[in-house]
């Protein structure tokens, strides 16, 4: 790890890196021995419970780290979600975590405004192999679930744009002709619509709460929210 931060920091003065650990006591090792690098500025992130600290304190931290005035910061599980921290260049686990969630969020802390890197660092014949292993399956596994809600989610929008342009179709030729079955079939394609709508904001909500999905696929997710209002209002005008 000081092979890593010290290559970073003498390439790139402005290097923001961010080091997880998992218990305190190893954050202040972690913090002791940086601390020895030239030019490294090294703060320590930890939660507020048993005599940690503040909000505030934590909110000074992180401006600290922001604005440049701290470039190494060590954290505990408190930095992996929640706060306000700004995109780091480097990331370096200093141990595996079993968790694919904790996994994906720790390593989401860089690359959100410019490419970053990432570095789990595994002990060989101890549990870190084990641990990295069963966050890798579970990821795996996670991923999967979540290209196949995806998929799902594309197919029902798919659904719903051609149930938009029945209703339209029927709503001309019912105003064109005086065709009251065409008129009335506008109608059930507005209900229908509106059923489909809670549909795909439910498979939406259930992506969000049991994926925790980010970057490209929390967009598209986001997209497809706004498509299903659009699309259940153009119902509404067809009726």
């Amino acid at each position: 790890i000081m092979s890593l931060v010290s290559q970073r920091i003498d390439s790139n003065p402005d290097s923001k890196i961010m080091v997880f650990a998992q218990y305190r006591d190893t954050c202040d090792l972690l913090v002791d021995k940086l601390s020895t690098i030239s030019n490294a500025r090294v703060e320590k992130l930890i939660g507020q419970s048993k005599g940690g600290l503040k909000q505030k304190e934590q909110i000074l931290m992180l401006d600290r780290f922001r604005n440049g005035d701290c470039n190494i910061l060590v954290s505990t599980s408190v930095g992996e979600e929640g706060l306000d921290i700004s995109s780091t260049d480097l990331v370096i686990f200093y141990e595996p975590v079993p968790s694919e969630i904790r996994t994906i969020q720790r390593r989401g802390r860089t690359g959100s405004k410019n490419d970053g890197e990432v570095y789990i660092l595994v002990a060989i014949n101890t549990m870190d192999e084990a641990f990295e292993k069963t966050a890798e399956d579970k990821e795996e596994k996670m991923r999967t679930k979540l290209d196949q809600m995806l998929e799902a989610m594309n197919v029902e929008l798919v659904d719903m744009g051609r149930m938009c342009q029945e209703a339209i179709s029927c709503a001309i030729q019912g105003m064109l002709s005086g065709d009251e079955d065409m008129t009335q079939r506008a109608f059930v394609m507005e209900r229908a619509l509106d059923e489909k709508e809670r549909e795909v904001e439910r498979l939406c909500m259930e992506l969000l709460l049991r994926q925790q999905p980010v970057a490209k696929d929390l967009r598209i997710i986001s997209v497809a929210l706004k498509m299903i209002r659009d699309m259940e209002r153009i119902g509404d005008q067809a009726a």
